[in-house]
């Protein structure tokens, strides 16, 4: 079989990803793997054309999420999820569902302490008890991280970078977790969607759930595009870990680290 010029320049990608990662002490197929499906997966921007993020967090809930899952399913619509390692652990089929679906899963702590109050180790720690939950759950370790109450400075900031993940925030809050109306949160999140943006919602809320299916169908007649969050800034600049993103046009350097 003929290769094709791309294939073969893949192939070639790989192999110096093998003779590279073996001189490191990685794992080189792990590597190889991962740095091949960075390269391929990622949307390219249509001119023209809005993209979004939904994202939704503190889940999994075990009725929430699953009932948000099937409006996403039903949809057609990749998310991303921010998930508790302890609520995680607890709910691991609702993660595997999330997983099997093609959403996004970020870590967003143990047990959603304000991380700025923590020391690096504590929040290291924080972080790492989660990734290894959603690592032995899904396969994958999360490359994103969100703090809850998306509190942040140079500790929680250093740590992210240490452990090879982005920092992500959000551009839209329509501070759903206080509202019972889910029409009322779909308003919100519609009336300020805009390219480029990340919107912030919380799948353990029923209401927020319920206000995902309105908030999809009128932001696609409004020409928007719902993608991960990790697609969407990949889109526009790259994905880089260690940096705070709260939408996919740049990144806040209040907290920058040098790695």
């Amino acid at each position: 079989m003929k290769m094709t010029v791309k294939l073969k320049f893949f192939v070639l990608l790989a192999l110096g990803m093998l003779l590279l990662c073996g001189f490191s002490g990685r794992d080189p197929v792990e590597d190889m793997e991962e740095f091949i499906f960075e390269l391929t997966k990622y949307t390219k921007r249509v001119e023209g054309k809005k993209y979004i993020a939904l994202t939704f967090d503190d889940g999994p809930n075990m009725i929430s999420t699953p009932l948000l899952l099937d409006i996403l399913d039903e949809t057609n619509v990749k998310a991303t999820f921010f998930v508790l390692g302890e609520l995680a652990e607890q709910f691991p089929d609702v993660i595997k569902r999330m997983a099997e679906a093609g959403h996004e899963i970020g870590n967003h702590s143990y047990k959603h302490l304000e991380l700025p109050t923590l020391s690096k180790t504590k929040i290291a720690s924080q972080l790492d008890y989660t990734n290894l939950c959603l690592l032995d759950i899904t396969g994958k370790r999360p490359r994103l991280m969100r703090p809850p109450f998306g509190s942040v400075n140079k500790n929680v900031v250093s740590v992210a970078s240490e452990k090879d993940m982005a920092v992500i925030l959000w551009t839209i809050d329509p501070k759903d977790w206080l509202i019972t109306n889910s029409a009322a949160i779909a308003n919100k999140v519609i009336k300020n969607a805009e390219d480029g943006a990340i919107v912030l919602l919380h799948d353990a809320h029923k209401p927020s759930a319920l206000a995902a299916k309105a908030i999809i169908e009128e932001l696609k007649k409004q020409d928007f595009e719902f993608l991960t969050v990790s697609d969407l800034i990949h889109m526009d600049r790259g994905l880089e870990f260690g940096a705070v993103y709260k939408d996919s046009k740049g990144t806040i350097d209040k907290w920058k680290t040098s790695r």
